[in-house]
């Protein structure tokens, strides 16, 4: 069986290529014949010879237009004529044709655009292009559980059998390859007792400024810690403003945006992770793709008892009330103040090998009988 994913935009902004390059090497063993389409970008050309350099890469020219990216796409798939298209993030660059009659188009959703505050018009045209997912694709992957219900009841709705299939995000090997000599420095240079450590994008929605007011009143009755935050974002230049406002240098520290290959390293030397969420819809309806970055070292995750970080952890979790900048320094100070537990996941439901068995039973069964 052949099966094509399509792409648009480079491999740090878009979580679904990901998935592609894990993926596909797992399907490659199970028998596929396995191609990328993605932008022909030097990040995106990296990540796919670290990936996956035995799948075939087909690069399209970098900054084309909407349409001629497009165009260009379905050019490609009437070329190589794939049983199944995958589309790994929908958006009009790739709201591609099906190549041939027989083939199958399968969407992967992992975020719900109308429940983002976007106001008037936008908001309208963003769920008018949502129902129209529905009616143009054979197939619908989607990344949360949230996603999974309000996507079968639309169909429902419009009384469409299309098969979905819930498929969050997964870790793959390069999510544990230390470098030792790099894990000795970091010991050396932040000798703190306890290390908590977020890697992510710095939005206030996201948690931000919950996690800097947290660490704010836990520099207050303790003091051999620190707090590592990896990323960047619109909140990244004030937070720093403010860390040096309140003296909290030693114990909040900026480290700018981290090589691919030097992440793992950073998790290894961790004691706990953060990955704050608040109770809406948007934080319901996304996979959270830290989390499974952070799931291979079993250490604590420090998040909400919300969407996807709820249904991958359960009681292995170490929630706070979203928002809630006190309750989560609670949390923090109980982590300072005793031994650290073990995350005891299971970690082989949550590799790229198994989300491809899942997948290939999913189109052998479902949607070969669509």
């Amino acid at each position: 069986m052949k099966i094509c994913f399509i792409n648009s935009l480079s491999y740090s902004q878009n979580p679904s290529l990901k998935r592609a390059t894990g993926m596909a090497p797992a399907l490659a063993d199970l028998g596929y014949s396995v191609s990328i389409v993605l932008e022909g970008s030097e990040e995106n050309k990296k990540k796919i010879q670290e990936d996956c350099p035995d799948i075939e890469a087909i690069f399209y020219p970098p900054g084309l237009s909407r349409n001629s990216e497009r165009n260009w796409k379905n050019h490609i798939l009437q070329k190589i004529s794939p049983d199944l298209v995958y589309i790994c993030t929908v958006n009009r660059r790739n709201w591609v044709k099906q190549p041939s009659p027989k083939a199958k188009i399968i969407a992967e959703h992992n975020e719900l655009q109308s429940v983002i505050k976007n106001k008037g018009l936008r908001r309208y045209l963003d769920l008018l292009f949502e129902w129209g997912h529905l009616l143009s694709f054979d197939a619908h992957l989607l990344a949360s559980r949230y996603l999974q219900k309000v996507y079968d009841k639309r169909l429902r709705c419009l009384g469409l059998k299309s098969p979905t299939l819930y498929q969050p995000f997964a870790f793959g090997e390069n999510n544990e390859k230390i470098q030792v000599e790099l894990l000795t420095s970091l010991k050396g240079k932040y000798p703190a007792d306890k290390t908590f450590l977020y890697m992510g994008s710095f939005w206030e929605n996201y948690g931000f400024w919950d996690m800097l007011k947290a660490f704010q009143k836990l520099a207050k009755s303790a003091k051999d810690f620190q707090f590592l935050l990896s990323g960047k974002g619109p909140e990244k230049e004030r937070g720093m403003q403010w860390v040096e406002e309140n003296g909290l240098q030693e114990q909040i520290r900026f480290l700018g945006y981290l090589p691919d290959a030097e992440l793992a390293t950073y998790f290894a030397f961790a004691d706990a992770f953060l990955c704050p969420l608040r109770d809406t819809a948007q934080d319901k309806a996304r996979c959270p793709s830290k989390l499974f970055m952070y799931i291979p070292f079993q250490k604590p995750i420090i998040t909400c008892k919300i969407g996807e970080a709820w249904e991958l952890l359960r009681e292995k979790g170490t929630y706070y009330s979203p928002g809630n900048s006190d309750d989560l320094y609670e949390r923090l100070l109980e982590f300072v103040n005793n031994p650290l537990p073990t995350l005891g996941i299971d970690l082989g439901k949550h590799t790229w090998k198994a989300r491809a068995l899942e997948f290939d039973h999913w189109v052998r069964n479902d949607l070969k009988n669509a």
